[in-house]
């Protein structure tokens, strides 16, 4: 009997928020520098398996600031940024699967 593979698993960086203002009270005002601290974390994570059966999602482009993708506190997502999140988490998934010929 064949032994049964890892899971294929997609890690998705944290977005840069167009703001952080639900973050205005708190001890250490949160940034974008701290989302790149928090991104650069998940991919030392991610490196540690070399299989190619865990990757990283890049959810940090251009849509980081648009203000269609958030709630009113500009930090959460919304319906739409909710479904982009999503469509991000599944073309990685899609392509490591490929990657690693298991097309789903």
């Amino acid at each position: 009997m064949e032994a049964a593979q890892p899971p294929l698993i997609v890690v998705l960086h944290q977005p840069r928020a167009a703001g952080y203002l639900a973050y205005d009270g708190a001890f250490h005002r949160i940034d974008d520098g701290d989302v790149r601290t928090l991104n650069r974390g998940l991919d030392d994570a991610v490196a540690a398996f070399d299989d190619g059966r865990v990757v990283a999602a890049d959810a940090d482009d251009e849509l980081h600031s648009d203000t269609v993708i958030f709630l009113k506190d500009r930090l959460h997502p919304n319906e739409v940024g909710h479904k982009w999140l999503a469509k991000v988490v599944i073309d990685a998934f899609e392509g490591m699967a490929r990657r690693v010929g298991e097309v789903p």
